[in-house]
């Protein structure tokens, strides 16, 4: 893993490291701002980051100005989040208990580090350049006393109870990673041919299938809810798609042509295929090898089939 600053807390058996530095100086950056109102209060934020902050400000081009702006667009939200720290720091036995379970089922490996930012609702879970994880703070902090208001419906924010969840799908994509090699897997993101809509399900349903395991559950409940109720249609037009490279409706934005849809339903059928591969094999940890390495998503389904 890599190393963690002095204060950050380690828990247990997991090795895992769970840093909450980026939280501390959002909020007096934060406190800055509101007496001043200048973006610039948000410069020590950055400027001082953990390595975790430096990774997902260069991952989702973060900045001072898009942070301000974030805090103006949401006042009430963000003056309400004073206790984060303490939320987060409730779910450490959880996280432990994960990263136990992680060790178990991928003896050798060590438990990544968790470095909790603020990144201005820009996105939620990210695993980083090297052995660690970034949790975007207030996209997990809905409580009974979260303020919510200012948002359309539909907004995602999740609960700190789903942080374990989270953090387990992510550490999926870095032994996804490791199984991979750094230049197979990023193949899927720099050569346009390979980003069909069944090597993205794979590359997202699999990490959900290790999260479901080690955590209890996955990151795409929504999905899920709305996939067991239409799940042959959807299979039918899955596997019309299957190998597009246009992907549509699957993935990462809302839905346009099938508004009704939750968002992120690729995640959920490429978590259907994982899950039922491993289920039915005999040899558990060999088809959990071969869907991490996952070199051949056509021949997976065609042997493992809808479910």
């Amino acid at each position: 893993a890599s190393t963690a600053p002095a204060n950050a807390s380690e828990r247990g058996d997991a090795n895992a490291r769970y840093n909450y530095e980026d939280v501390k100086r959002f909020f007096l950056a934060y406190e800055d701002f509101q007496n001043s109102g200048d973006a610039w209060a948000f410069d020590f934020y950055l400027d001082q980051g953990t390595i975790g902050l430096k990774d997902f400000e260069a991952q989702f081009g973060l900045t001072s100005e898009l942070l301000a702006e974030t805090v103006q667009k949401y006042p009430r939200f963000f003056h309400s989040l004073g206790d984060l720290e303490v939320a987060l720091r409730g779910r450490e036995a959880e996280l432990t208990q994960m990263f136990s379970k992680l060790g178990e089922l991928f003896p050798g490996t060590t438990a990544p580090d968790v470095y909790f930012v603020v990144g201005g609702l820009r996105a939620g879970g990210q695993a980083g350049n090297g052995n660690h994880v970034m949790v975007a703070a207030e996209v997990y902090s809905k409580t009974a006393t979260t303020d919510t208001s200012e948002f359309k419906p539909g907004k995602r924010l999740y609960s700190p109870e789903d942080i374990a969840t989270i953090v387990a799908h992510e550490a999926g994509h870095i032994v996804q990673e490791e199984a991979q090699g750094t230049d197979a897997y990023l193949s899927l993101y720099n050569d346009p041919a390979n980003g069909t809509v069944l090597a993205y399900a794979l590359r997202e349903g699999v990490p959900n299938l290790v999260a479901k395991l080690v955590s209890g559950d996955h990151i795409n409940p929504e999905a899920e809810a709305y996939g067991l109720q239409h799940e042959e249609a959807l299979w039918s037009l899955f596997e019309e798609e299957a190998f597009d490279t246009e992907l549509g409706d699957w993935f990462f934005y809302r839905p346009k042509e099938h508004p009704e849809w939750p968002r992120d339903l690729g995640y959920w059928m490429g978590y259907r295929i994982a899950l039922r591969c491993y289920n039915g094999a005999a040899d558990k940890p060999a088809m959990l090898t071969r869907l991490l390495k996952a070199h051949d998503p056509k021949a997976l389904l065609q042997e493992c089939g809808r479910p």
